[in-house]
């Protein structure tokens, strides 16, 4: 499909000053040359702010937004209010472009395609990785197709063929999106949410596009060393970041019709699980809470107390949950082995 259309790249920065020019360049310097380039500084305390006020003196197609620290959902919909190209892409601050991306997802547009995604290099400052979301180009249009990209949103590793995925399909970045598809149907990130809100906004964007094209080139290069580490420490105030996720998705795979597909739901049990061990391990149970035992155990059952763990607790096939660890999780939660529970998660 030939395109000439204008494309708005918004990129929202907080504190990326090691990475920005390299980032920004990689945009000036696509192949296919009419975009606007949209960055959004989020209240950053670095250099960052003076990099894009210095950059942008050099290219015409650059808009500047400065605002209050208010998290990247807050910058990437201050984005989204000020882009005026028919398409959007989305690009995180410290990652980088090929420069033909943008040029290979236009030239693959159908007439319907309200999505499309390239692949990615995952890679840090020793290695570097293709990762494969599906293997080969792909088109999901009718609602059995569709049902791939759902479980791989819940179960990042569906479709992928590893054993343990740097990224998934439900990030934003490495994607045009159809302006007018997501205005039309009201589509912002949650400003809520603090982890995960990019998969929560493509469970909608999903669900409710025309059609979805995925193209199997790793086009788009996804710094994964932010995320070296993050899961491994005490870090206060996980307990309420990631039951908030729990909660939206639960709302959201109701509200679309997902929740009781069987495949669907045995892939929220296992985020569920998966996002339950995150909070017992860097948080309710970590030896570094200085919460007392008792009331550790207290708030672990008012936890699972939630409706959106009703059905989750009444599933009993362990042979479903796809992780060894979080299978002894499963098995000590529903055996309210509370005590055990909490010695296991402290040693995890």
């Amino acid at each position: 499909m030939n395109n000439n259309s204008k494309v708005s790249v918004i990129v929202p920065i907080y504190n990326a000053a090691e990475y920005l020019e390299n980032n920004i360049y990689s945009i000036i310097n696509q192949t296919y040359r009419n975009i606007e380039i949209i960055l959004v500084d989020d209240g950053s305390t670095d250099d960052s702010l003076e990099i894009c006020e210095k950059v942008k003196s050099k290219d015409s197609r650059i808009k500047l937004i400065s605002k209050e620290n208010g998290g990247v959902s807050t910058a990437r919909n201050e984005g989204l209010k000020k882009a005026t190209g028919k398409w959007v892409m989305f690009m995180d601050p410290d990652d980088y472009l090929e420069v033909t991306i943008i040029e290979r997802l236009l030239s693959n547009l159908s007439a319907d395609t309200d999505i499309i995604s390239t692949s990615c290099t995952s890679f840090t400052s020793k290695e570097k990785k293709v990762v494969h979301f599906f293997d080969g180009n792909r088109v999901f249009k009718a609602k059995n197709q569709k049902k791939m990209l759902f479980m791989q949103l819940l179960w990042p590793e569906y479709g992928q063929s590893i054993s343990f995925a740097d990224t998934a399909i439900g990030v934003p970045w490495g994607k045009l999106y159809r302006k007018k598809f997501l205005d039309d149907n009201n589509l912002f990130f949650n400003n809520g949410l603090r982890r995960m809100q990019d998969n929560i906004f493509n469970m909608y964007a999903f669900y409710y596009a025309k059609e979805i094209k995925y193209i199997d080139e790793p086009l788009y290069n996804y710094r994964y060393e932010h995320m070296n580490g993050y899961f491994s420490t005490y870090k206060k105030g996980t307990t309420k970041i990631f039951t908030n996720v729990i909660i939206e998705r639960y709302k959201g795979l109701n509200v679309l019709g997902l929740y009781k597909d069987k495949d669907i739901f045995v892939c929220y049990v296992n985020e569920c699980i998966r996002l339950l061990t995150i909070i017992l391990k860097n948080d309710l149970f970590n030896k570094n809470n200085p919460v007392n035992i008792r009331d550790k155990r207290n708030d672990y059952r008012k936890l699972l107390m939630l409706p959106e763990f009703n059905d989750v607790l009444k599933w009993k096939n362990l042979m479903t949950i796809r992780n060894s660890k979080q299978k002894v999780i499963m098995f000590l939660v529903l055996m309210k082995m509370d005590y055990l529970l909490m010695l296991l998660c402290r040693n995890f």
